[in-house]
């Protein structure tokens, strides 16, 4: 037997005996995302490059769940980990069939998937925020920890080592991107150079990342960018001291896309295409998503600028990654995950899943008592608005073809429909551009009614990656109010009707909703909801489902409230160094329940943790999860503390007058901060505070409450 093939022995002597056998054009032919077959070492050709941001994108049909800003809302970390689990079920599903078909996986049918993007949305403007999940590194590292569990079959990076005594294989690979100071501006992330301070760069930009490493997850993808004027893909502040020096990551990295090609092209950093790939096969940049490996790597190794110890050393952590998956020196029966069957996508299961947290991730931002909508309030409902009948609004971007697909106006007509609610139905407007006909029968309509839901926002259409966005020149908003047609529309309309309106917005990102907050009588903020969207936004408008969601990232007043885009210091950003009132704050939202907190106590502090309960009760009748919310503040005065850190949270069912005393165990390390100096600050005078919002003074002002707080001295 090859001795590559010999399952009893350990993975990295499997690889060591493979690479030995190979060229160096053949170990730099494995090292590009579309890797060639090499049948006499069999290896059969792959492509690495999957995407599953959320659900498996660009491979055909599959489930599409809300975009990963949405699902952040739901504050639901076993619910992020139930919807990942089940893309990774179709992602193997789907790599199954088409290995019967084709005999090895083209692009996008692979198993190795390049999410979750764990950057930080510290700028509304961007249009890859919707990608995040939002703007709190706290909850970003713990959402994302449940995707890559469940996207790996809850296989950690070093499992690899017990490989030949335990035989446990992973899932799918999931990938930590876009490593690691990264949120825009899209029309110059080729060339930008990243610079945030000390401070920032440790308190917000790398905490999910070191989390991710940690938390075993198989790759690194790097960013476009320059941060401290080093590139990405070949920063040896990033990749070498950090990545690989004090976190100890043994997975393997990636390029972004045509990254390697900017090093020399657009950075300017190196004069050549072979010198670049040099930087960064030295730096420790694995595989090449494009083709510089392949055209410049040899180029590059004769003129002794890379050496082939570093090649092997790049690529056995390359095939280490296959060898975890199952993709060499196994059969078939080996893997338990080859047996998972086409019928998984799109399976009922999994509809019912992407309604499920399309409901918890509706946000309801203002409501006057009008909703939920009944027949003895609102006997007749005029829906209109550009996106009341879009279906294209419900996907996001990264997204795959839905199995079904449900828009607002399917699922509020049918739902209406249960409850005798008659529905009519005019679009009234464009989502950008210019209408062009002066005749308006949508308001003449409108006037008939007893009550109207607007759909408006944003689709991926007008926000999104560099060349993704058609209707816009980068991807990236110059504003966040509406667009213009938008909201021509909406000032004629609440000029000439005198009934309730109900504006439900659609987006990735925050929307400034200042001139129509008042005017309103609710306003659910929907995102992009998937494909079971429709049926979602139906149901909490009518009360089917009380609505749980929570802001995962501040909705600014107006544009003129953003600090300038091109600063990555957080200075006057998101809800821990904010500056001025936003019309939202993050973690705030409504529900048709109402909840009380009482009796915060601290139960144990030791050297790792602090335990505290607090009491929460329905108040109500109605049946409504509650997130909850810990943050902390250090008493001190230090520059540079934040004005809230959120610390834990918890999202619970409650049945109406129900009762529960939560727990919570505070890891220490999350109450902590960094000061103006960079110095990372520990204090022992502190304040909880725990609630259903943050405890900042807007926040009460909005819910009505105040939440519980308690001193604690560690």
């Amino acid at each position: 037997m090859k001795k590559h093939l010999d399952k009893t022995l350990p993975i990295d002597e499997r690889i060591d005996d493979l690479v030995s056998q190979m060229t160096v054009r053949e170990k730099l032919s494995q090292m590009s995302n579309v890797s060639i077959g090499l049948e006499h070492l069999d290896i059969k050709p792959y492509n690495w490059w999957s995407e599953a941001l959320h659900g498996v994108a660009r491979a055909g049909k599959s489930t599409v769940f809300p975009q990963v800003i949405g699902m952040a809302a739901s504050f639901n970390r076993d619910l992020i980990y139930q919807v990942y689990d089940a893309i990774s079920d179709e992602a193997r599903a789907k790599y199954n069939r088409y290995m019967k078909i084709n005999g090895y996986a083209k692009e996008y049918l692979g198993i190795t998937y390049w999410t979750p993007n764990i950057n930080i949305f510290r700028d509304p403007r961007w249009g890859r925020g919707q990608e995040t999940y939002g703007e709190d590194p706290f909850l970003t590292q713990e959402l994302a920890t449940q995707v890559v569990k469940g996207l790996q079959g809850n296989y950690h990076c070093n499992d690899y080592l017990e490989h030949h005594k335990t035989g446990k294989f992973m899932k799918t690979s999931a990938c930590a991107k876009h490593y690691a100071v990264h949120s825009g501006p899209e029309y110059s992330r080729h060339e930008f150079n990243a610079k945030p301070n000390q401070k920032d760069f440790n308190e917000t930009y790398m905490p999910a990342f070191e989390r991710l490493c940690k938390e075993g997850v198989e790759s690194f993808m790097t960013c476009y960018n320059r941060v401290y004027d080093e590139p990405g893909a070949s920063s040896k502040l990033l990749l070498e001291t950090k990545l690989r020096g004090e976190w100890n990551f043994k997975g393997h990295v990636v390029s972004d896309c045509s990254a390697i090609n900017d090093i020399y092209k657009n950075h300017k950093i190196v004069d050549t295409p072979y010198e670049a790939v040099a930087l960064a096969i030295n730096g420790g940049c694995d595989l090449n998503c494009g083709f510089m490996y392949e055209t410049h790597g040899y180029e590059a190794y004769e003129k002794g600028l890379i050496s082939e110890e570093t090649i092997e050393k790049n690529l056995k952590r390359l095939l280490r990654t296959k060898f975890k998956l199952g993709l060499m020196g196994t059969d078939l029966e080996d893997v338990p995950y080859n047996h998972i069957s086409y019928d998984v996508v799109g399976s009922q299961k999994h509809l019912d899943l992407s309604h499920k947290i399309a409901l918890e991730s509706i946000v309801m931002l203002k409501n006057d008592g009008i909703l939920p909508l009944t027949y003895e309030k609102t006997p007749d409902v005029m829906l209109t608005g550009p996106f009341i009948a879009d279906i294209d609004v419900l996907l996001g971007n990264y997204n795959g073809m839905p199995t079904r697909i449900i828009s607002l106006l399917d699922g509020i007509a049918d739902v209406a429909d249960e409850k005798h609610i008659r529905t009519d139905y005019r679009k009234g407007a464009l989502p950008y551009g210019r209408t062009i006909n002066k005749h308006d029968w949508a308001m003449m309509e409108g006037e008939k009614h007893t009550c109207s839901v607007i759909a408006v926002g944003y689709s991926s259409l007008l926000e999104g990656e560099e060349g993704d966005s058609i209707a816009m020149d980068s991807g990236d908003r110059h504003q966040i109010e509406l667009p213009e047609e938008q909201s021509s529309y909406l000032d004629r309309y609440f000029e000439r009707i005198d009934h309730p309106v109900v504006l439900v917005v659609l987006g990735g990102s925050p929307i400034a909703l200042e001139k129509y907050k008042d005017k309103a009588a609710a306003i659910i903020f929907a995102w992009y909801p998937g494909q079971e969207g429709g049926k979602a936004i139906a149901d909490v408008l009518f009360g089917n489902y009380s609505p749980s969601g929570r802001l995962p990232v501040t909705f600014p007043s107006a544009t003129k409230d953003i600090p300038e885009y091109e600063d990555y210091n957080m200075k006057g950003r998101t809800y821990k160094y904010i500056e001025k009132t936003p019309d939202y704050p993050f973690g705030y939202g409504l529900s048709f329940a109402d909840f009380s907190y009482d009796k915060l106590s601290v139960k144990e502090v030791n050297k790792d943790t602090v335990k505290i309960n607090i009491t929460v009760t329905n108040t109500s009748n109605m049946q409504s999860s509650e997130v909850t919310q810990v943050y902390f503040t250090d008493n001190k005065d230090v520059k540079g503390k934040p004005h809230f850190k959120l610390c834990e949270f918890a999202k619970n069912e409650f049945k109406g007058k129900q009762s529960k005393e939560l727990s919570f165990e505070i890891q220490r390390q999350h109450l902590t901060y960094f000061d103006d100096n960079g110095e990372l600050i520990t204090s022992n005078d502190i304040t909880i505070f725990c609630g259903g919002s943050q405890p900042d003074s807007h926040s009460e002002k909005l819910t009505g409450k105040k939440v519980a707080s308690i001193k604690v001295t560690l």
